[in-house]
């Protein structure tokens, strides 16, 4: 696991006990998820899948408040599920927001119409490669990248493979550079269905800016 992953983990669970922290825990995270909101135009019609919720499942809880949408998370780390499922129902949103435990790199996407993935996921190509291959026609698939200066401190995401080269991304908050929408077209998806791999697929991204 990354440096950063490791040391977010390990805050979110010792915050996670502190219900009232949801607040203070929350007001970094309000901006960048009402402009990833904004991004992917979600509305309480949409089921959104969040990757990599951890003990404190912030952008979540966001998402719920903000556009009255389904949300399910899952993560990894059986600890931080129960912890987030604890804080999840000591702050009344039970009935807006499920956790559960599961693999990223195996989930099965279907269903869902915005996939959200964080940016301390680990194995995070894996995981982007499996949604990306199982998502459902116009899912929209968001993803968290770190700014260049601490990239090395987060999981290895191959960026070159997703990114369109022309594009230059800017530096918005502190920790996130920015977060890519991958969205799978009906071209995309009839093709996917077509292949066993991924190497020759482009998929058009879109980004948030500063």
């Amino acid at each position: 696991m990354s440096i950063m992953a490791t040391l977010t983990a390990k805050c979110e669970k010792f915050m996670s006990s502190y219900p009232m922290a949801v607040k203070v825990y929350n007001l970094y995270y309000k901006k960048i998820v009402h402009t990833e909101v904004k991004l992917a135009k979600i509305t309480a019609n949409d089921k959104v899948l969040c990757i990599g919720g951890g003990s404190f499942p912030s952008t979540a809880l966001e998402i719920a408040n903000m556009t009255g949408a389904y949300v399910n998370v899952i993560d990894n780390d059986l600890i931080a599920v129960r912890k987030a499922q604890n804080l999840i129902e000591k702050v009344g949103y039970n009935n807006k927001i499920n956790v559960n435990h599961a693999n990223g790199a195996k989930i099965d996407s279907i269903g869902y119409s915005v996939i959200h993935i964080a940016q301390q996921v680990v194995p995070k190509n894996d995981v982007i490669e499996n949604i990306w291959k199982n998502a459902d026609l116009n899912a929209r698939i968001l993803i968290r990248t770190p700014s260049n200066k601490l990239e090395k401190l987060y999981p290895a995401f191959n960026k070159n493979k997703w990114l369109n080269k022309r594009n230059k991304i800017s530096e918005n908050y502190k920790f996130i550079n920015s977060t890519l929408m991958l969205e799978k077209l009906e071209e995309e998806h009839n093709n996917q269905k077509n292949r066993n791999n991924m190497k020759s697929y482009n998929p058009k991204p879109s980004y948030i800016f500063g």
